[in-house]
């Protein structure tokens, strides 16, 4: 096939026969890892390079991107080569690499929620770095119900009037807590985890107002 797109910065193009896997690299990229990698960087192109030591010759950063290019049985790959002082220093970039990553978290809410906007276009969903499985999942748990003190109605009583008061950071909230004797709920989804967004509830506009004119 032709060769990918390159849009990362790199030292130059190198034959993939040439390099060489670190032989102390401790990560392991499965066989379904891999073709999703592969299907993504032929789409996407080369956003980042495979980083190789200049100091050994050995690759320290990008063993699954190397995985992925002989799948796609492209001939060249953009390298970034880089200086290591000592050989600790290459085997500690060499875990960290894959490490680091790990560390991260995601958030439910602002996944799912940028899940749910990319379902609606005809991108290919599975270039986001999930499965078909895998994103049911996420984007079912955007639909669950969250348990709160009130629920909100689709069909809104017309004999009342509705005022929504919305804070957008922690001070005011606390402040409005303690003004209107608001107790802390803590809602949750159906399946127990924690739920990260702001809880809705309706409450008594007369006693507020009696608050508010004392």
């Amino acid at each position: 096939m032709s060769e990918i797109e390159i849009h990362c910065k790199h030292s130059k193009l190198e034959d993939i026969a040439s390099l060489v896997p670190h032989p102390q690299n401790p990560n392991k990229h499965p066989d379904k890892q891999i073709a999703l990698l592969a299907k993504i960087i032929r789409h996407s192109g080369w956003r980042s390079p495979i980083v190789v030591s200049k100091r050994s010759g050995f690759i320290v950063s990008g063993h699954g991107r190397l995985e992925a290019a002989k799948l796609l049985n492209v001939q060249t790959v953009p390298i970034d080569v880089q200086d290591f002082k000592t050989e600790a220093e290459e085997f500690a970039h060499l875990v960290a690499d894959n490490r680091i990553a790990e560390l991260s978290g995601l958030s439910d809410d602002k996944l799912t929620e940028l899940l749910s906007g990319l379902s609606e276009t005809d991108l290919d969903m599975e270039l986001t770095g999930f499965d078909g499985d895998e994103l049911a999942k996420l984007l079912e748990m955007n639909h669950e119900e969250v348990e709160g003190s009130e629920k909100f109605s689709e069909a809104i009583a017309e004999s009342n009037n509705y005022v929504v008061l919305v804070f957008k950071n922690d001070l005011d909230w606390l402040s409005a807590q303690s003004h209107f004797d608001l107790e802390t709920v803590t809602a949750k989804r159906q399946n127990g985890k924690p739920w990260s967004k702001g809880i809705g509830r309706v409450v008594d506009g007369a006693s507020y107002l009696t608050k508010i004119t004392k």
